[in-house]
């Protein structure tokens, strides 16, 4: 799936840092520019997110929605709708890195989606390991979503599982590679919330 999304707001290559001296990962960029596009106007009756309307969703509801999606069409099937949206959403967080983070870094400007994630409750991603190359074309990354609501909702329904159920977390990191990356490889590890 392709989408063009114009000029591509990354330059250059990013890797992570050899030193082992550095971070373990690079840190993130102040989340302030986009909670300032969060609205709520409750007498309306609506939440914005940017420019787009948002919806307002507890995890007893969430867990209820994403089990009632499995047990209708599948798992595998609930893995291809869930990458419709991460995708979606990605494209989304793509056209805001233009607005909110015009000059940013290519990091900062990749930051968008995982702080994104993190401000929509879903859980928060650490780095583990990335690397992206807008010249090439390339990215590869590697990220642990701790606190993750779709792990915990997947644990809540189903219980334990070998295998990857969290259809919700795994696209997001993939969603928000830009439209200039053609080659994209990355994997995310979901940890359910604490108690």
């Amino acid at each position: 799936m392709s989408v063009s999304l114009g000029t591509c707001f990354l330059s250059g290559p990013f890797e992570m840092p050899n030193d082992p001296n550095a971070a373990t990962h690079p840190a993130f960029p102040d989340i302030g520019d986009l909670t300032r596009h969060l609205h709520f106007s409750p007498e309306n009756g609506r939440i914005w997110v940017r420019d787009h309307r948002g919806v307002l969703l507890n995890a007893t509801a969430f867990t209820a929605m994403r089990k009632g999606i499995i047990d209708q069409i599948g798992l595998a099937a609930a893995r291809n709708l869930y990458s419709l949206i991460g995708y979606a959403e990605g494209t989304r967080d793509a056209e805001a890195v233009r607005k909110v983070r015009p000059n940013a870094s290519s990091f900062d400007a990749f930051a968008v989606g995982l702080q994104a994630h993190a401000l929509y409750g879903l859980g928060w991603a650490e780095v583990v390991d990335m690397s992206m190359n807008s010249d090439t074309g390339e990215f590869a990354g590697d990220f642990l979503v701790h606190d993750s609501m779709e792990a915990s909702a997947h644990l809540e329904s189903f219980g334990p599982s070998l295998e990857p159920d969290t259809p919700a977390d795994l696209p997001v990191p993939s969603s928000a590679v830009p439209a200039c990356i053609t080659r994209a490889n990355a994997r995310a590890w979901a940890v359910p919330v604490a108690d």
